[in-house]
């Protein structure tokens, strides 16, 4: 099973589209703020959570054991979330958080602070996505360190954790 986590009117083909609002093509309705969700453990292959976690009141360690209690050993969970240093990350009134590249590597086995969890992911992948300035320093390690400095050089952060 692949679950579409507020999906939004991003309804995807082959995925269990939910969201907190009965919009057309959403199949499963409550509110993530909730927990827990309404999957068995050990349920999900893959978790996609795109532009969602920004807008969450719930403690995000508490979100991230929900997520991994649902994925399948080797799931994958995708996440998109603005880049805290963006123009865009604290424009929009409700969002709640915004993210930096090593937020959720807090999550995963073997960071020096994965304390907050008492679940970890066996890997983690961050790609940072450059605005069309940001664009301008071809080098990703350099536009990297550059973003914290100068802003709006990346506007979101793509995650990839492996269960």
């Amino acid at each position: 099973m692949k679950l579409n986590l507020g999906c939004g009117t991003d309804i995807r083909s082959g995925y269990v589209n939910c969201d907190t609002l009965a919009l057309d093509g959403v199949d499963k309705v409550f509110d993530l703020n909730h927990l827990p969700y309404p999957f068995d453990d050990n349920s999900a292959d893959e978790v996609c959570m795109k532009h969602v976690l920004e807008h969450l009141n719930t403690d995000l360690p508490k979100i991230m054991e929900e997520l991994h209690r649902i994925l399948k050993p080797g799931g994958r969970l995708l996440i998109k979330v603005p880049y805290y240093n963006s123009r865009g990350a604290w424009v929009d009134p409700t969002h709640r958080r915004c993210f930096a590249f090593d937020t959720f590597m807090y999550f995963v086995k073997g960071h020096w602070s994965n304390f907050y969890s008492r679940r970890h992911f066996s890997s983690g992948r961050v790609k940072g996505n450059p605005s069309k300035f940001g664009k301008l320093i071809p080098h990703a390690g350099l536009r990297k360190q550059l973003s914290v400095i100068f802003g709006h050089l990346i506007i979101e952060l793509e995650i990839e954790l492996i269960k």
